[in-house]
């Protein structure tokens, strides 16, 4: 077997996590590729300057949204529909889910590293 063969056999292996969260436990995937660029893009915005920048507001909520499953059905626990009660819940529990799905996404879990990677635009 080539190794390109046994790459792309072995990047199909998406990473997964168990969470605790607020007494809870998740299943934390990270994204493929795709997925990772798509949730890039909906947090691009342009701040005052005209710059690339991600939307701190949404930034971990999206991630919890995208890659929280349920570890006993493997259904993903948050919809969209979700998103304004995430944003009004603690911050604790919402950033462990997404400090988790970052860095099983290979984005190191932090905001500035995010933002990096959109600056670059080795995200999409």
């Amino acid at each position: 077997m080539s190794l390109r063969d046994k790459a792309l056999e072995a990047f199909g292996d998406i990473p997964t996590e168990t969470v605790d969260a607020a007494g809870l436990t998740f299943e934390v995937r990270g994204l493929i590729v795709a997925d990772a660029a798509e949730l890039f893009d909906r947090l691009t915005v342009k701040d005052r300057h005209g710059e690339t920048t991600v939307d701190k507001k949404r930034y971990q909520v999206e991630w919890v949204i995208a890659a929280t499953h349920d570890p006993d059905t493997g259904d993903k626990v948050f919809e969209a529909a979700d998103r304004d009660t995430l944003l009004g819940s603690a911050a604790f529990p919402v950033s462990t889910l997404a400090k988790a799905a970052l860095e099983l996404s290979g984005y190191g879990g932090s905001d500035e590293d995010a933002a990096r990677e959109l600056k670059s635009g080795s995200s999409t």
